[in-house]
């Protein structure tokens, strides 16, 4: 399974040139792979569109790279107000 911690940390590094990082937040024990993380970011209204598009793409690339091992993997960009929230889950 993917390390939740490092698909998140691939997504933010993918896309750096057009965030800022607010928080980062994942993974609860020392000894588990991480099934959750969560990033809270602030994205340049100048930039909005092109991170996106970037987003999706990082986000199917890993899919593609994960879908034997991880075929539930979920990947979501949340809007909530102005902010963005990446979420990753996996069940």
């Amino acid at each position: 399974f993917g390390n939740a911690n490092k698909i998140m940390n691939r997504i933010l590094y993918e896309t750096q040139d057009k965030i800022r990082i607010s928080e980062i937040l994942g993974g609860s024990l020392r000894n588990a792979i991480p099934r959750e993380s969560f990033a809270i970011i602030s994205v340049y209204l100048s930039t909005k569109d092109a991170f996106l598009k970037k987003t999706k793409k990082v986000i199917k690339d890993i899919k593609a790279e994960l879908k034997t091992v991880d075929p539930n993997l979920e990947i979501k960009i949340i809007f909530p107000f102005h902010l963005l929230e990446i979420q990753i889950k996996k069940w």
